[in-house]
């Protein structure tokens, strides 16, 4: 295939600027401090660079494939906007999946898949299905087309950000904002440090229960809870980064996790996951598809294709067809529910009962489906829930941690469940921002000396991968 010709010959990873690392921060100010100097019309330029070179450090061959995407994208543009019809729309999709399908499901050379081809390909899609829907107009300046689907803050995992406050924001003339820039920081610091501090070391509680096939019962029981937090921390953290990383350059992405494990309900969890992903499904397959306009068949037709769709996106394995169809049915299954049940009122105190007892159920039930994110087979899945049913008291040194780790261990659970109730109601960075000097200096000094005992920015660092990162 053409493929071989350049796919190896390039060596991969030279310096990759993973998100964590130090080399990342002193590329991400280069870029901020660039940006600001050569405002306006130089900034497209600045951004240009920056994003060859981060794409770059993971390899070359990361580049040919957004270069080719970006070409695709602007010439297709120009065809979508002159002809707005069902056929132009559906070759909109066709070859951005068909690429996207043969790298995850046909990929017999065991190819690397390109990094960030299913947010890029996913964000060009929105963008030419947005002209032929004429709600966005045509960007005439491809460099711009390729900035937004090559935007390197957003390549590894997203937030799946819209074309049209892209281009907006591109173009406004911007002056330096200590304000704003100081809140960009405080947001990209707490995403490292919620990763390599945090969803890191439960990372690690999580693979020492798992892979010992001696625990039982309330101990794998912990395993599955501590993955739940993982896999959201995980994602947060990247998204968080990503986000302050974006306003650092002057860029407003939306929050794109809103205190998930707080919902009452799936659909209510799923408007609060990963919202640019969820969003991008909604509006550009179930509306697209008819969404619940037509009848009720078609509308929960609709929400299982979806949910099947968004598991065979994030994986290509039997499990995560099984994640996305349970999902499907339990969205189904909650607004039937709701539909019986919705002309019953409770009292406050009533209802505040059920909610807590609605957001614990709803947790479990997340928990239980993130499974699939952690194995690859469905039999390792069922060979776990009977190892649950076996009775076994909690020994921390069963683990195999000490008691300080233990310890430890409980500290951060409790500092995520604190937090996430604190960020439910009131916005922490502007805590932070407005608090006193000495309080925020404080904080600025203990979050840094955290990075330096967890030896977080030593030359040999590897941190651990981001689960999204390769999605």
């Amino acid at each position: 295939m053409w493929i071989d010709t350049f796919y190896w010959k390039f060596p991969s990873e030279i310096f990759a600027l993973d998100f964590t690392s130090f080399y990342y921060i002193i590329f991400l100010f280069i870029a901020f401090m660039l940006s600001v100097l050569f405002n306006y019309r130089l900034r497209p330029f600045v951004m240009m660079f920056a994003n060859i070179i981060f794409i770059y450090s993971y390899g070359i061959y990361n580049l040919y494939f957004v270069a080719v995407i970006s070409i695709f994208t602007y010439l297709y543009s120009l065809i979508a906007n002159i002809k707005k019809n069902k056929i132009t729309k559906i070759l909109s999709y066709l070859p951005l999946v068909l690429l996207l399908v043969y790298f995850k499901y046909f990929n017999i050379n065991n190819y690397i898949v390109p990094l960030g081809l299913s947010f890029y390909t996913f964000k060009a899609i929105s963008y030419l299905v947005d002209i032929v829907n004429d709600k966005v107009k045509i960007e005439k300046n491809p460099l711009y087309v390729f900035l937004y689907l090559s935007f390197f803050t957003t390549m590894i995992a997203g937030p799946i950000n819209r074309s049209n406050e892209f281009f907006i924001e591109l173009r406004n003339k911007r002056s330096f904002s200590y304000k704003e820039a100081r809140n960009s920081g405080i947001l990209l610091m707490l995403g490292i440090f919620e990763k390599i501090v945090i969803s890191d070391y439960i990372g690690k509680i999580v693979n020492l229960i798992f892979n010992n096939n001696e625990l039982f019962g309330i101990n794998v029981v912990l395993g599955i809870f501590l993955y739940s937090l993982q896999i959201y921390l995980d994602f947060d953290a990247l998204s968080n980064i990503a986000i302050g990383s974006s306003k650092l350059l002057g860029f407003e992405f939306e929050k794109n996790f809103n205190n998930p494990y707080l919902s009452k309900g799936i659909k209510e969890f799923w408007r609060r996951w990963h919202i640019s992903l969820s969003s991008w499904f909604r509006d550009y397959i179930y509306i697209e598809l008819g969404g619940n306009k037509i009848n009720i068949f078609i509308k929960y037709f609709n929400i299982l294709l979806v949910f099947i769709l968004s598991g065979l996106w994030h994986g290509n394995t039997f499990n995560f067809f099984i994640w996305g169809l349970l999902n499907g049915v339990l969205m189904i299954l909650e607004d039937i529910i709701i539909n019986i049940f919705k002309n019953i009122k409770f009292n406050k105190f009533l209802k505040s009962i059920l909610n807590f007892i609605l957001i614990i159920f709803n947790f479990i039930m997340v928990s239980i489906l993130w499974l699939t994110f952690k194995f690859e087979k469905f039999v390792d899945i069922i060979a776990l829930f009977e190892r649950v049913i076996i009775k076994q008291d909690f020994n921390y040194e069963l683990i195999n941690v000490t008691r300080n780790e233990y310890w430890w261990l409980i500290f951060l659970v409790l500092t995520v469940i604190i937090l996430e109730i604190l960020r439910y109601h009131f916005d922490m960075i502007k805590f932070i921002g407005n608090s006193f000097i000495l309080f925020r200096w404080s904080f600025y000094v203990i979050l840094i000396i955290i990075f330096l005992i967890f030896g977080v920015y030593g030359g040999s660092f590897d941190a651990a991968d981001f689960i999204y990162r390769w999605f």
